[in-house]
């Protein structure tokens, strides 16, 4: 991999947020099913609400480029249903800025008022400031902070790949017991 340095802008945003993408999902490794719905507090969301949220901000960004969108503003979904949506949303969003040329990043999509590498940008925060919140939740209920990689996590390629590796296994193995909440 090229340094620092010798990254382009769109590979800096990619870069980033797969950084925030792997460390969002990764706290969510370990959790109960009774936990999903806990809030730190009345005026916080649940893990739920925070991963749905988080799923449909990048399914909507996607929708700058596509008609179609995965999820739907007025249907539940079960925990399971929301991560398995995130995961496909998630693979369709680097999919696709994998495959925009380097001046999109410095692009208008849509006339939304802010090129996507600002987007890109704020999609990042966004997901690493809910992570605070999940790792939060996790404490109060005694979970800690997920597997021996520390927060925030996963800054080299190589670790990323391992770490998203141990979450998928857990989450294959684990998923159904997520189906009713």
């Amino acid at each position: 991999m090229a340094s620092r340095k010798e990254l382009s802008a769109k590979d800096i945003c990619i870069d980033m947020l797969d950084i925030a993408d792997i460390n969002f999902v990764s706290n969510l490794q370990g959790l109960k099913p009774e936990d999903v719905n806990v809030k730190a507090h009345s005026d916080i969301n649940s893990i739920k609400t925070i991963v749905r949220h988080c799923a449909r901000q990048m399914d909507r960004t996607i929708e700058t480029y596509s008609i179609e969108r995965v999820m739907r503003d007025k249907k539940e979904y079960s925990f399971e249903e929301i991560i398995d949506m995130y995961l496909q949303i998630s693979q369709s969003f680097f999919g696709l800025l994998k495959e925009l040329p380097i001046e999109a990043f410095n692009d208008n999509p849509g006339g939304t008022g802010e090129i996507l590498n600002k987007r890109i940008q704020r999609i990042a925060l966004h997901y690493l400031g809910h992570t605070g919140q999940v790792v939060l939740i996790r404490k109060m209920l005694g979970r800690g902070i997920s597997g021996a990689y520390g927060f925030v996590k996963a800054m080299s390629i190589p670790t990323r790949k391992k770490i998203r590796k141990e979450w998928l296994d857990w989450w294959n193995g684990t998923k159904e017991s997520f189906s009713q909440v």
